[in-house]
């Protein structure tokens, strides 16, 4: 009775196929014969059987040897760890793989999916870190896509139920996307705040001391470019940069890319070409820039796109298709979920109502001001002058044709304090507070060398 296909109840192991040597005989045998064909299927035959209960999960977390080709995917199996399956979606959340976000959120539900089998086959208590792990991936996806508001659900729900002070990755990486999300909404005393908090440094591990650091000085860079301030960042923040992922078009777009990215640098391209006055020599890498950022579900930098490609529709003398454009789009952007976008919007949408009204009356001037009204706002909270004041110098020509001269004169005077506030911050080298915070970077820094060295 060893025969397994004569027992009349078949185990669970003998339902399974497990592997036979006959493909790797023939492909022993299109090697003989020089039957590549023959050779290569065969062998592919031969590997893709079932060999043993393990998982390769930890090799599966090697990047690929070879050029250009797709890390590898785990598959579900009974003993594999959930947490190999959330690994899975940094693979599927970098852009150079080529996948839209949707196939992240599928291995996120695998992922909660398999934790609940996972404790119930083991019989352990659940661990926090890896409990709330699921929740800290998905707020990192969200905000890939563009949802800020669901990112920001996610980052409560973890902070929520993970203890203060503690070596908790999620935790910390929750702090630092939170903060780094206010900075880019003109939050910066906040932002730098959050992260200053001692129950937010106390448990920081010497990895996550080094993200912790980078992030702030981050922040203070994302702010003193803002400002215009060049010498404060080249001769001050720059030689005090942290280790770490650094890409210098994030904050100058005439500068070379570090990283290759598909979407951002074709944006960055027209953005550049933009203040030269050629935006419209860069249309094929906008709309190459707008087709991946549709298929790979990048919601944010789609919208961005879009308002560029409304900006240059403007240069092409077509307003109302600009206007169009805008007014489809613009029910996503007008919340404020992003408030650096939500000011060019306004501000592009603005000029193209002027552009398409007619000559002979007030109505396109009139639909504009709301518009530019918010893009003053909003650029003022970011502290962005160079923007706010072509913002105010427009605001200043529309009053006059409208035959207002008190709030043409007041937009022209915001206008001159805008730009003598300019002049000051670009002769800014060193900022107290700026110094201060760094101080305190360098500090935590040295404690927690003399904690793991002691």
């Amino acid at each position: 009775m060893s025969n397994s296909d004569l027992l009349i109840f078949k185990t669970q192991a003998d339902r399974k196929s497990w592997a036979k040597p006959d493909a790797y005989e023939a492909w022993e045998k299109g090697q003989i014969t020089g039957d590549e064909n023959v050779a290569t299927e065969n062998l592919r035959r031969f590997f893709e059987q079932h060999f043993h209960e393990n998982n390769d999960s930890m090799l599966h977390r090697l990047p690929p040897t070879e050029p250009g080709r797709k890390p590898t995917l785990n598959s579900l199996q009974p003993d594999l760890h959930p947490l190999e399956v959330l690994f899975d979606v940094e693979k599927l959340v970098d852009i150079g793989n080529d996948q839209p976000l949707s196939a992240a959120f599928v291995k996120i539900d695998q992922a909660a999916g398999l934790y609940d089998h996972w404790l119930d086959a083991q019989g352990t208590p659940p661990i926090d870190e890896e409990q709330w792990a699921q929740h800290a991936v998905q707020s990192v996806v969200w905000d890939a896509i563009g949802c800020s508001e669901l990112a920001s659900i996610e980052e409560s729900i973890v902070l929520a139920f993970t203890q203060a002070g503690t070596e908790d990755h999620n935790r910390i990486t929750m702090f630092l996307n939170r903060s780094y999300r206010k900075a880019r909404q003109g939050l910066y005393s906040e932002a730098l705040a959050l992260l200053l908090q001692p129950n937010v440094w106390r448990g920081l591990t010497i990895n996550d001391y080094t993200a912790w650091a980078q992030e702030i000085w981050h922040i203070l860079v994302l702010r003193a470019t803002r400002r215009g301030q060049d010498r404060h960042f080249r001769e001050f923040l720059l030689p005090r940069r942290p280790p770490g992922d650094y890409n210098p078009r994030d904050y100058f777009h005439d500068e070379e890319s570090a990283q290759g990215n598909k979407i951002r640098d074709p944006i960055y391209e027209v953005i550049q070409m933009r203040h030269c006055d050629q935006a419209p020599s860069a249309v094929d890498q906008l709309l190459k820039a707008l087709w991946h950022s549709e298929f790979l579900t990048r919601f944010g930098e789609y919208r961005t796109g879009i308002i560029l490609l409304a900006d240059v529709s403007i240069e092409f003398r077509l307003p109302e298709r600009s206007q169009r454009i805008l007014e489809e789009v613009m029910p996503q952007i007008i919340n404020g979920s992003d408030l650096e976008q939500r000011a060019f919007a306004c501000f592009t949408l603005a000029r193209s109502i002027i552009a398409a009204s007619s000559s002979s009356t007030a109505t396109g001037l009139q639909e504009s001001l709301p518009y530019l009204t918010i893009a003053e706002g909003d650029y003022r909270k970011l502290g962005i002058t160079t923007s706010l004041m072509h913002v105010q110098y427009l605001l200043s020509v529309v009053y006059h044709n409208l035959g207002m001269p008190q709030q043409r004169d007041a937009a022209a005077g915001r206008h001159l304090v805008t730009l003598e506030l300019q002049r000051k911050e670009d002769a800014v080298v060193v900022e107290d507070d700026t110094q201060r915070i760094l101080e305190v970077v360098e500090l935590v820094g040295a404690h927690l060398a003399g904690r793991y060295s002691s």
